[in-house]
């Protein structure tokens, strides 16, 4: 076989794989792709992205997108790998040069982030046992063998599912309980890679300290409560493994970032890898961030549950993540929520914006939008995580 056939049948076998991961492990896991959001997570992303920037600010970031452009040019001239076309983009978010962001290359996240395969109980195979009865009785047809795969089975929060369910799907019916379901095992059903994005962009640490100790909390007790939350175990679920409280720094070799907003995931293409596989990548990222703001929320709760206050409506956005997918110098903008339809939390995804760097008009727009992005997860983001910390905060000290 001549070396570019050679290289072709691997290429296509990498391709199947990686669809066969998205259409198979990635489903399982209720992580899906082309999405279209709801109404008000529709509007939540428009206001992020959409927002105009001053003359002076589109002037800023009409350099940083030259820039960009310039770097990728070289790249592709110089038919570069993976890692060199994303070191442009870091130049670029680094350029943007927002207060409070944390950007870090490379690190690898916690496997206890990872999503749970939800258990289906609606369906079981138990109304064959009948017909293979039949089938034995009569000697002339020969038994059917079937083998029962098990699913994967994982846990959900009821406390995360009652918070994100639309009130509308209890009003005139009873409300059914949510299904049976157990622990997932190791080799049980398929399984999704740990995140390792080659970049992770969320608050720097010390700034969200400082944030919180706003909250009737000095520098100090602001963070001793942080590290009591991550290193404090409980059982999240009745008679299941103790897992932490809430984990805000996702990747122990970047200790400096927390509650990570967005993920660069990277392919070149002089190598062969397509933005397919960024894509698959980036998803997990997304389910594992927006885990953690799903987390908050059920401590929220169980602040407010425990201290007998009364529910009241929020302001707060509903979870979001965005990230950035690359295939050497073509960028895509996707954003990641999550809902729950039938007691099934899903995490749902949809292309924003795609773009050529080359092409300076269309980078530069590009890069108004990460802008956004980063004054947004720096911003109301932040605003918003201080002041659920803070109601936590309160009651965990009484």
């Amino acid at each position: 076989m001549a070396p570019s056939e050679s290289e072709t049948v691997r290429s296509q076998r990498s391709s199947s794989t990686t669809a066969v991961y998205r259409h198979k492990n990635l489903a399982a896991f209720e992580i899906h792709f082309h999405a279209e959001p709801p109404d008000s997570i529709r509007a939540a992303i428009d206001r992020i992205i959409n927002t105009s920037v001053s003359e002076e600010r589109r002037a800023e970031i009409h350099v940083i997108a030259r820039q960009l452009r310039s770097r990728c040019l070289a790249n592709v001239r110089a038919q570069s790998g993976e890692d060199d076309f994303v070191r442009p983009l870091h130049h670029a978010l680094e350029a943007l040069g927002l207060k409070d962001l944390c950007i870090h290359q490379k690190a690898e996240w916690r496997e206890e982030l990872k999503p749970v395969i939800p258990q289906d109980s609606h369906f079981s195979s138990s109304f064959m046992a009948g017909v293979e009865e039949l089938e034995v009785a009569d000697a002339s047809v020969p038994p059917r063998k079937r083998q029962q795969k098990s699913t994967g089975k994982t846990y959900m929060s009821p406390e995360s599912l009652r918070a994100n369910e639309p009130a509308n799907d209890l009003q005139g019916s009873s409300v059914i309980p949510p299904p049976q379901v157990v622990p997932e095992k190791e080799g049980d059903g398929p399984t999704i890679k740990v995140p390792r994005p080659d970049i992770s962009i969320g608050i720097q640490l010390p700034a969200l300290i400082s944030a919180l100790s706003s909250q009737n909390l000095n520098n100090v007790k602001a963070r001793q409560f942080l590290t009591w939350l991550q290193d404090e175990m409980v059982e999240q679920k009745p008679d299941g493994p103790l897992e932490p409280m809430l984990i805000l720094v996702p990747a122990p070799r970047a200790l400096d970032l927390a509650f990570p907003f967005a993920v660069v995931e990277g392919k070149a293409y002089s190598t062969g890898k397509q933005i397919f596989e960024a894509e698959n990548q980036a998803a997990v990222a997304g389910a594992c961030a927006l885990k953690i703001q799903l987390d908050l929320d059920d401590l929220v709760e169980h602040a407010a549950k425990t201290s007998g206050a009364r529910p009241t409506s929020s302001n707060t956005e509903p979870p979001l993540f965005f990230t950035i997918c690359t295939q050497g110098p073509i960028h895509e903008l996707w954003a990641h929520w999550t809902v729950v339809e039938d007691y099934v939390r899903m995490f749902d995804s949809k292309l924003l914006d795609s773009c050529n760097a080359l092409l300076l008009d269309r980078g530069e727009e590009f890069m108004v939008k990460l802008n956004n992005v980063g004054v947004w997860g720096t911003g109301p983001f932040m605003k918003s995580v201080v002041e659920r910390l803070g109601k936590v905060a309160r009651q965990a000290r009484t």
